[in-house]
């Protein structure tokens, strides 16, 4: 889906690329200014319909450099620039090479720049970046100085959005909200979102700011938005806000209106970043902020799967984008809160600690086989008992060391414990280590194993690992029965506060039964 927007961006669909190609090249004759060495070099300046690109040639040294018109952000004439900056570069050129021409300013991101020279890289190095070789997103400003007579031209071939402009008013700006939480995973979120908000208006992005004060702060905001007050919604923060963000979405009362305009966006500002890592291994992309915010400017989305919690006696139902743990892992993530400035490295100083105070935990699962034909709709609220004959149920009365439900690979940025989930699949992946097979030992073992890259729990045929429990499904229910922090006592049940971990946040250890909501909400993202 491509978002009805009039920013600078360029319309990348594949029907209008059809219509490009059929245009004949242009070629202009400029110079493009070195930002770095403070030099201008004359270029040849062709726009090639055909291979979708934007080639810049010198016209001494031969040198070429190519940019991909899908990856401009924006195209600024003079009029447009920073004035500071023009006169800042102006006053590094000869004035006899200003008579009649006016600055032009491209900003681009691409993914991938390769250059064969060092002629090359030192002569098209731009805002003093002049390595040879990137192999991630970046950002780049290139500057040329262009005859007055001919900058309207380049201007409107670079600029080709003729569907938009049927679609949208003239100059309309796609407005964003963006929400940052100033303390959230190690404190950097703030100058993360400067980086960021100076990428977006670059690319010419109405951006609203809520710096988040108070628990739910996002959520009541989201519940009480209008229809067409924004066109999307960006989380600087942790998986935390982005999980208000989703519930707040989902408990409105226009909700299915709401979800066919608003898009979401996550930028890797906490200290797990497991969704927009997910959303970024999805488009093979990296986990950056320059990489989420060209799938903002660009407009793109994809519909992906939510989870659909609902808990005994809780009023409203919990909605997941990324993951449920019980047991361990969960202990590991929520006692350690206050720890959130070393990063992922807090769960594995808590999980020493648990290792030795060792908790297990009892209960009664039951999931619906993946080739299932039942309808999950029809089964019964979690207020209710079933019979899992009734409705093709697997049941399963046992310990469980740890237990990870999961709507992506992704539990965080480094960890990937699931590694057959799809963003869009329509199923939940569970993971889960049973104490009958094991004892703590073997669950360091296991943990140690395949937390952090779970391609390690399967097998070259395919099968999984002796010991784990790898499962996929579109609806379980979970019913614990107890917990006992000292394994010799056993009439030592619930001794202490334990919680289920939904998306990193705290909810009581009730009776919890969860089903897939297919391709539900729409995420930015670097292709469909």
């Amino acid at each position: 889906m491509l978002e009805n927007d009039l920013t600078s961006s360029l319309y990348s669909d594949l029907e209008e690329k059809i219509i490009l190609s059929s245009q004949e090249n242009k070629i202009f004759e400029c110079e493009f200014f070195n930002n770095y060495s403070k030099q201008l070099f004359d270029v040849n300046f062709t726009i090639n319909y055909q291979n979708y690109n934007l080639l810049i040639e010198t016209k001494r040294k031969k040198e070429t450099f190519n940019i991909n018109l899908n990856d401009i952000i924006s195209i600024k004439n003079e009029n447009e620039i920073d004035k500071e900056k023009v006169l800042k570069i102006k006053s590094q050129i000869p004035d006899n090479n200003l008579n009649n021409k006016q600055l032009f300013k491209i900003t681009f991101i691409p993914k991938c720049i390769k250059t064969k020279s060092n002629l090359l890289s030192y002569i098209f190095c731009c805002d003093c970046i002049c390595r040879k070789e990137y192999k991630e997103r970046d950002i780049f400003v290139m500057y040329f100085l262009i005859k007055e007579n001919i900058i309207n031209e380049i201007s409107s071939s670079l600029n080709l959005n003729p569907k938009l402009n049927e679609l949208e008013p003239k100059n309309r700006k796609r407005k964003i909200l963006a929400f940052i939480n100033p303390i959230s995973g190690k404190g950097y979120s703030i100058s993360i979102w400067n980086k960021a908000k100076k990428i977006l208006l670059e690319a010419k992005l109405d951006i609203t700011e809520k710096f988040t004060k108070k628990e739910k702060d996002a959520y009541e905001t989201v519940l009480n938005l209008g229809i067409n007050d924004y066109d999307g919604i960006i989380n600087c923060s942790g998986d935390g806000i982005l999980h208000e963000i989703i519930n707040g979405i989902m408990h409105k009362k226009d909700r299915n209106i709401f979800l066919n305009k608003i898009i979401v966006s996550a930028l890797p500002a906490g200290s797990a970043n497991g969704f927009s890592k997910a959303i970024s291994d999805y488009c093979n992309e990296d986990n950056k902020v320059e990489t989420h915010c060209y799938f903002i400017i660009k407009g793109i989305s994809k519909k992906i799967d939510l989870d659909e919690y609902e808990l005994k006696n809780y009023n409203n139902k919990i909605y997941s984008f990324l993951t449920l743990t019980w047991g361990f892992i969960a202990d590991c993530d929520l006692e350690s809160e206050h720890l959130r400035y070393l990063g992922m490295f807090r769960t594995t100083l808590i999980g020493i600690i648990r290792f030795f105070c060792f908790r297990k935990y009892f209960g009664a699962f039951y999931y619906l086989p993946k080739d299932s034909n039942i309808n999950i709709d029809n089964i019964p609220s979690i207020n209710e008992n079933i019979n899992e004959d009734d409705y093709g149920l697997i049941k399963e009365n046992d310990q469980y060391n740890f237990f990870i439900a999961n709507n992506t690979k992704f539990v965080s940025e480094t960890q990937m414990p699931n590694p057959l989930s799809l963003i869009d699949d329509g199923l939940i992946d569970i993971i889960y280590l049973k104490g009958s097979d094991s004892g703590k030992w073997d669950l360091l073992n296991e943990l140690i194993s395949y937390l952090d890259d779970g391609n390690q729990i399967i097998k070259d045929d395919n099968s999984i690992i002796d010991g784990i429990h790898y499962i996929q499904t579109k609806f379980w229910r979970l019913i614990p029965k107890s917990i006992l922090s000292d394994p010799d006592d056993v009439n030592n049940n619930i001794s202490f506060n334990p919680y289920y971990s939904i998306d990193g946040e705290r909810y009581n250890i009730v009776p919890v039964q969860c089903k897939v909501l297919e391709k539900v909400i729409s995420v930015y993202s670097g292709k469909e």
